[in-house]
């Protein structure tokens, strides 16, 4: 009896370590380089939209701009190129800048910080999408030369958009000439945009809109 319950918990042994997939016992090569820990973003939120170029805005510019870079070991960026383009270079330009700001805590191997290559996307996008073509506010207004010196020539706005309906436009910049920027004013409530839907309730969101007067003087 004693020999049969040997022999059958060697049977079970061995059944045992054969499912035991090799993956599950590893061992580390003493060759092989540390492991790094990889770095974390801190500071401020990475991303650019305070960094909107004004004249990219303007002309209704969007894209994604896919940066590379080195995260250095004190945590901050360097060697900064664009691995991919939005398509614009204007944007490019502002995400670079925008990215040469950014923190991080750096990458870790053997207890001590190290510089490592990076990647991060830089999303350049309204809060907002046109329901159809947004009439170009600077041309379809008539402007001299006259009406624009002296001044900057530039009308901001901010709209309030709930679901598809444009709730409020308030002037957050003024171009210097009363008549252009109730032109803007009356040009921007044109616009249509698509349904703000969350959860199947409208939503608001605010977006910004600039308009560049000195554009109307340029040959279309």
């Amino acid at each position: 009896m004693k020999i049969a319950a040997v022999i059958a918990v060697l049977l079970i042994t061995g059944a045992a370590l054969a499912q035991t997939p090799p993956s599950a016992i590893t061992t580390r090569d003493p060759a092989a380089p540390p492991p790094i820990t990889a770095p974390a973003s801190i500071g401020k939120p990475h991303v650019c939209l305070d960094a909107y170029p004004k004249e990219a805005i303007a002309d209704f510019l969007e894209g994604n701009t896919v940066l590379a870079f080195t995260i250095t070991a004190d945590g901050g960026v360097k060697d900064i190129r664009v691995h991919s383009s939005s398509g614009h270079e204007l944007l490019d330009q502002a995400a670079m800048t925008c990215a040469s700001t950014w923190r991080y805590k750096p990458a870790i191997q053997n207890s001590v910080p190290i510089d490592v290559p990076w990647k991060a996307q830089v999303v350049w996008t309204f809060v907002s999408r046109f329901a159809e073509p947004p009439r170009d506010c600077a041309r379809s207004y008539p402007v001299t030369a006259a009406m624009l010196a002296g001044i900057d020539g530039v009308t901001e706005l901010d709209i309030t958009i709930t679901g598809d309906q444009v709730e409020s436009i308030v002037v957050t910049h003024e171009s210097g000439n009363t008549a252009l920027d109730n032109a803007a004013l009356a040009c921007v409530k044109t616009w249509k945009f698509q349904p703000l839907i969350r959860d199947g309730q409208p939503f608001s969101r605010i977006r910004p809109a600039i308009i560049i007067w000195k554009k109307g003087l340029m040959p279309q």
